[in-house]
């Protein structure tokens, strides 16, 4: 699906239908990224921090375990809520 894997430090934006397997994927990205050691951004558009949270949960992934040990931020913003000019990373 990604052809060989992402470039290293690279952003990458996933996007597509509701019900395509976004979540997922990063999701599992993420672990793999964090149980290699690497530290790893989280930027949410479409939910909030808890049903991310929740989600990943549910694929026995622990991101707020992968929080509090410095691995992973989770931060969500809301597009249509925030100014351009914003930044709460």
């Amino acid at each position: 699906m990604t052809s060989g894997g992402f470039f290293r430090d690279s952003v990458t934006l996933v996007s597509g239908a509701t019900g395509t397997g976004k979540t997922l994927l990063v999701t599992n990205f993420l672990a793999g990224g964090v149980a290699a050691g690497e530290r790893s951004l989280l930027v949410g558009y479409e939910e909030s921090r808890g049903q991310l949270i929740r989600n990943a949960r549910s694929w026995g992934v622990d991101f707020e375990t992968m929080e509090a040990e410095g691995g992973l931020k989770v931060v969500c913003l809301y597009p249509e809520a925030a100014s351009f000019m914003t930044s709460t990373i």
